[in-house]
C-alpha cells in the first residue's frame, strides 16, 4: 500500500509538472524557464521518489517535453488548444474595454447595428466617425468586407467602445471570427467625435481600434468593388 500511495503521489506531481509546462509555454514561450522547471522536477523527484521512478517513468517524459519543445509550441498555438486556454483564463481575468471600427452592416441604420446597442450583452458607446489611416480594399459580396492585402482606398466607418466581453463575443459570433472575418487592431483617425467623448478624444486624433477584415470574399469576382471605401455609397 505505501508503494501504491507514493506512486499515485508521484503521478499527481507529474501531472502538475505537465500543467506547469503547458502554462509557461503558452504564456511565455520560454525554453529557459522550461529547462529550469525540468531541472527542479528531476532533482525533486529523484530525491523523494527514486525507488519508483523506474516504474512510473516520469523523468523520461519530462526530458522528452524539453527535447520536443517545438511540439509543445505547435500545440499551444493550435486553435482548439488556444480556445480552451482562453475560455479558462477569461473566467478569472478582467475584461478591458476596447474600440471597434465598423464599416458595413454594423453602422447606424443598417441590419446588424442592434448588436452594438443590445442591453443583454452591454451597450457599446458610440465614439464617433472615423477613417482608416492606411488604405485597404472594400467590396460587397454576400456582405460588405475589407481586404487588408490590397491598398485601394481609405475606409470610412464608425468607432465604438466595447465595454463587456459578452458584447465582444456577440460581435465575434456575428463575424465568425477567426474562421471567416478576422479581428485585427489598426489605427484610425477620428473625423467627428460624439459630444460625450469630446474631452477624451479630439477630431483628428488617432486611436487604435479593432476591425473585422475578410481576405477571402470577392476572390471569385462575385462581388462589387467600393471605390470610395464608404459603404453608404453602395447601400442606398
Amino acid at each position: 500500500m505505501p508503494y501504491y500511495n507514493n506512486r499515485s503521489k508521484c503521478s499527481l506531481i507529474g501531472l502538475y509538472i505537465l500543467a506547469l509546462f503547458t502554462y509557461v509555454n503558452v504564456k511565455y514561450n520560454n525554453r529557459k524557464i522550461l529547462k529550469n522547471i525540468s531541472n527542479f522536477a528531476t532533482s525533486y523527484l529523484t530525491q523523494r521518489f527514486s525507488y519508483i521512478l523506474a516504474s512510473v517513468r516520469l523523468l523520461p517524459i519530462i526530458q522528452w517535453m524539453v527535447a520536443f519543445h517545438p511540439v509543445l509550441n505547435y500545440l499551444s498555438k493550435s486553435s482548439m488548444f488556444n480556445k480552451s486556454v482562453i475560455s479558462m483564463s477569461s473566467a478569472t481575468s478582467t475584461f478591458q474595454p476596447l474600440c471597434v471600427f465598423v464599416y458595413g452592416t454594423l453602422l447606424k441604420g443598417y441590419s446588424n447595428h442592434h448588436r452594438l446597442v443590445d442591453n443583454k450583452v452591454g451597450v457599446c458607446d458610440y465614439i464617433g466617425k472615423a477613417i482608416t489611416c492606411n488604405k485597404y480594399s472594400m467590396g460587397v459580396s454576400t456582405y460588405p468586407y475589407v481586404d487588408p492585402a490590397i491598398p485601394r482606398s481609405i475606409i470610412h466607418g464608425e468607432v465604438y467602445r466595447v465595454n463587456t466581453k459578452a458584447a465582444l463575443d456577440s460581435l465575434d459570433e456575428l463575424e465568425e471570427h477567426p474562421d471567416w472575418y478576422i479581428r485585427t487592431t489598426i489605427d484610425v483617425t477620428l473625423v467627428e467625435v460624439a459630444p460625450e467623448f469630446d474631452k477624451a478624444h479630439k477630431t483628428g486624433s488617432i486611436v487604435s481600434a479593432d476591425i473585422y477584415f475578410n481576405p477571402f470574399m470577392g476572390k471569385d469576382g462575385d462581388g462589387i468593388l467600393v471605390e470610395s471605401g464608404n459603404y453608404h455609397d453602395v447601400a442606398k
